[in-house]
């Protein structure tokens, strides 16, 4: 059976499948063995490769019969998909917004987490798309498929989709546990077949080539309820952790001790949305699990688990920090593991991370003002339409049935954020996977209720009341959800530090601009006892 795609023999050809090869063997092998920055590259020479191929047949898989009429080239099908190709690499690798959206949306298609690191220095992968596009031109244009079996086909192709799916290293079991033997400190996971790290200076750490059992032998005691360190140069000032999400101080050896770190209690709501979207899988354990003094950086260092490493920098101030391992070779980074949880945005991306359940309330408020907004507007002006009443009333009740039930099931998900008041519909939502899912209604209820706005404005001759009336709607409520994601944008960068302070400065706000924009969609609504808005 003959394949109508015109792309699937570019995936016979010789170099495509080598370059699928070596995909696979460098994701799913090299990365894992030898970490370097030339197996990060040659994933994105290998993959750029072949993959506008890839989008190309799956494009004209999805969309040729919509434009059947038109008969697209084939020529035409790869430029489009050679650029949406390199804008979505060229976005993903140096807008960091877009870096998130990507790692989140395939880390939700593959069930597992993703990494696509940030480096701009990345864009000169987009070179491999000159030998891809030589290879088409030297096959020819197609419009005269071949015929190639089906099954060998749909072999090469799930090699090169299974081989899109970037793979990156296991990640480290949690970091627990510090040794220190010799003069050297080393960092640890009691999990089966732990990798060892050993500390490499300038908090960065490198894998130990020993075998883990003859470390481990020097160090009995790695299970404690409570641990304390001291500074060598004071004995009397001391440190100690002890199964709380917190580390104490003491200056008098002991004998008091004083929170000196703990999560900022304007912050702990980030942690508690996190474990409510941890259904499924596994949230941020932000607790100190062991801690020991660096000599080499005169510090303090506390393991937290999967939050990275606490350290307590010689000024006296604490800082988390990542895991940070080096090549042995030159000492050039090569992977950073258990990323802190961000508490206070530092850009508008880790800023939309942390309010991404206030934009979503936000806008379910602001959905809900612009049905009522709507619904009144639409009920005053049908009156003054005596002659296309009937017919109009027919169409604003059967949208408003159409307007609530969506509305009505935005509201389910939105409450099961906040309030475990339908848990089926939050099992469905999953956070990531409810995203989509709710975007895809707002784009149905909204598209419905400018559509009835355009008909109504339309039968009244574009009516200055009725246009001020919706203008009124969009823009007054527009304001307040605009108005009020910037208060809780304050909150997000630290310049608000209690999310309650921030709530109730949104509550004032938002009273004031719904108390305006009501009472001026009032007057536009004035309109005079027997004035007919249709046309005649």
């Amino acid at each position: 059976m003959a394949l109508k795609n015109p792309f699937i023999k570019i995936f016979h050809h010789p170099a495509i499948i080598i370059s699928i090869l070596i995909l696979l063997v460098n994701d799913h092998l090299l990365k894992h063995t030898m970490p370097s920055w030339f197996t990060g590259k040659l994933s994105d020479f290998a993959g750029l490769f072949f993959f506008p191929f890839l989008l190309a047949s799956g494009l004209f898989s999805l969309f040729s019969p919509i434009h059947n009429k038109k008969k697209l080239s084939t020529k035409t099908w790869l430029l489009i998909s050679f650029t949406i190709s390199s804008v979505l690499f060229a976005a993903m690798k140096t807008i960091p917004i877009v870096n998130h959206l990507m790692v989140t949306g395939l880390s939700m298609l593959i069930n597992t987490p993703v990494q696509i690191i940030l480096d701009p220095g990345d864009l000169i992968a987009l070179v491999s798309f000159i030998p891809g596009w030589l290879i088409f031109k030297n096959l020819g244009k197609p419009t005269n498929p071949i015929s190639i079996p089906e099954k060998r086909s749909w072999c090469i192709l799930s090699l090169a989709i299974f081989a899109s799916i970037a793979s990156t290293p296991s990640p480290l079991p949690p970091i627990e546990y510090f040794l220190s033997i010799n003069d050297q400190i080393y960092l640890g996971s009691n999990y089966q077949d732990p990798d060892l790290l050993i500390y490499n200076g300038e908090n960065t750490w490198r894998y130990v080539e020993n075998p883990v059992e003859s470390l481990l032998e020097n160090n009995p005691d790695l299970y404690f309820d409570e641990k304390v360190v001291c500074l060598p140069s004071d004995v009397d000032h001391c440190f100690r952790i002890k199964n709380e999400p917190y580390v104490e101080e003491s200056t008098d050896k002991g004998k008091t001790w004083a929170i000196a770190w703990q999560i900022p209690p304007g912050r702990k709501i980030i942690y508690d949305r996190l474990e409510r979207r941890s259904v499924l899988s596994s949230f941020p354990d932000a607790q100190p699990v062991d801690l020991i003094f660096n000599p080499v950086e005169n510090q303090m260092m506390v393991s937290m688990h999967d939050e990275g490493l606490l350290i307590r920098k010689q000024d006296g101030t604490w800082e988390q920090i990542p895991l940070i391992v080096v090549s042995e070779d030159n000492g050039t980074p090569t992977q950073t593991y258990f990323e802190p949880t961000t508490i206070y945005a530092k850009n508008i991306s880790e800023a939309f991370g942390l309010l991404y359940l206030d934009l979503l309330v936000l806008f379910g408020i602001f959905t809900l003002l612009v049905l009522i907004f709507s619904y009144i507007s639409w009920k005053k002006i049908l009156s003054h339409i005596p002659h296309k009443q009937p017919e109009l009333s027919k169409l604003v009740n059967r949208r408003t049935t159409i307007l609530n039930v969506l509305f009505l099931l935005i509201a389910m998900i939105w409450v099961s954020l906040v309030q475990d008041i339908f848990p089926p519909v939050y099992l469905l939502y999953l956070w990531d996977t409810g995203f989509v899912f709710v975007i895809l209604i707002l784009i149905c209820f909204y598209a419905i209720l400018i559509d009835v706005w355009d008909r109504i404005i339309r039968e009244t001759s574009y009516n200055k009341h009725v246009k001020k009336a919706f203008l009124i709607t969009l823009l007054g409520n527009g304001l307040l959800l605009v108005g009020s994601f910037l208060i809780f944008t304050l909150w997000a960068y630290g310049t608000i530090e209690n999310h309650l302070t921030a709530q109730i400065l949104c509550l004032i706000f938002g009273l004031v601009i719904l108390v305006v924009s009501g009472k001026l969609l009032w007057q536009s609504l004035k309109i005079d006892a027997n004035e007919d808005l249709g046309t005649q």
